[in-house]
């Protein structure tokens, strides 16, 4: 799995959900998720984190240093 686009309906992203998946490269998280757990991308090297200006999901991406596009 390379890419993912999380549903419109999620609010949490759990600790390490995606941990295991070290060749994810680009993942959209929608403005309704308003809390990202730790070591969510663990073993993602090359991330780009899609999301909404301001949303949790871009503010995740700059505290760990993660790509991201604003959308």
């Amino acid at each position: 799995m390379s890419s993912v686009a999380l549903p419109e309906t999620l609010k949490k992203i759990g600790d390490k959900a995606f941990e295991y998946v070290p060749h994810l490269k680009s993942i959209y998280i929608p403005e309704s998720v308003i809390e990202i757990g730790e070591g969510v991308f663990g073993r993602s090297k090359h991330l780009i984190i899609h999301g909404k200006k301001g949303s949790c999901a871009i503010e995740y991406a700059k505290k760990h240093h993660f790509s991201y596009v604003e959308e």
